[in-house]
């Protein structure tokens, strides 16, 4: 049973099951409208809203709003395994792509404000960004109260993950999304979660332990709170050095030397980020 933590929870709804073929996993492409940047941040530039995350002329809004929930293929029906690799590999990245925009949006919030410290060491956020510095601030938990330290605690945790890594890390914590977790409930990531009535209670929780499997709404749901944990977990602050340190390198490269800082995702330790890394070699040609 894996020990990564999820929080805060999101609302739970009743999710949808269906059995597909390969014909129902085409994924419609999210449109999302162009807006500029406000004019008083450096460098503005067009940039894009996902889940109401925009940096805009009318606001800074930096929370993501997530509303859509899509039905779950039932990956068992599809064969050969070839075929349900390409199908579950296809429904994952997406979500990964637009979680990964938003954290984007997040991070560039986070690269304006360190540009104006460094034109302006004593620079102080203005009403219109306070909101969203906050935010970030509690949602990444920094605890600082000095504006230049939370910049830099802010670039080490807001940032993207690569995609090969997602994919192979929720094929094996999810059974290729077979799972009644993931089936059930979206969970394709192995969160937990510890208030009661949050998630599933596990059939081999051992006695007197009081968490749950997380449940969530929506796939993007999920997913933004797998990679919330990944950004701010204390657990995962070498997977986050490990980023630092590689990220000129392409994305595969980089979740393969990623993986070597999830050891705390596991109870298996070292021998879960061999599996993981194997996962990543043989299923190269698919990623």
């Amino acid at each position: 049973m894996l020990a990564c933590l999820c929080y805060p929870l999101v609302q739970h709804s009743a999710v949808p099951k269906v059995t597909n073929n390969t014909s129902s996993l085409e994924l419609t492409n999210v449109q999302t409208p162009q807006v500029s940047a406000p004019n008083f941040l450096p460098n503005p530039a067009q940039v894009k809203s996902m889940f109401g995350v925009e940096i805009s002329e009318q606001r800074i809004r930096l929370k993501p709003n997530f509303k859509t929930v899509k039905p779950i293929p039932d990956f068992a029906l599809i064969e050969p395994v070839m075929l349900r690799k390409k199908a579950y590999f296809t429904y994952i990245a997406q979500a990964v792509d637009q979680i990964n925009a938003v954290i984007e949006q997040q991070r560039k919030f986070v690269q304006l404000i360190d540009a104006q410290l460094r034109n302006d060491p004593k620079y102080q956020l203005l009403p219109q960004e306070r909101d969203a510095w906050i935010f970030l601030l509690e949602e990444y938990r920094v605890k600082d109260s000095d504006l230049s330290r939370q910049v830099t605690t802010l670039l080490r945790r807001v940032d993207t993950i690569p995609k090969p890594l997602v994919l192979v890390q929720t094929a094996n914590e999810s059974g290729w999304g077979t799972s009644r977790f993931a089936q059930l409930g979206y969970n394709f990531f192995g969160l937990w979660c510890y208030r009661e009535g949050c998630g599933f209670v596990p059939k081999m929780r051992p006695a007197g332990a009081n968490y749950e499997v997380a449940k969530f709404s929506s796939l993007p749901a999920a997913t933004y709170a797998y990679m919330r944990n990944l950004n701010r977990n204390p657990a995962y602050a070498e997977m986050r050095q490990i980023r630092a340190k590689t990220n000129d390198q392409d994305t595969f490269k980089q979740a393969y030397a990623m993986i070597e800082g999830l050891k705390a995702y596991s109870q298996r330790g070292s021998e879960y980020i061999e599996e993981l890394h194997a996962m990543l070699r043989v299923n190269r040609e698919f990623l």
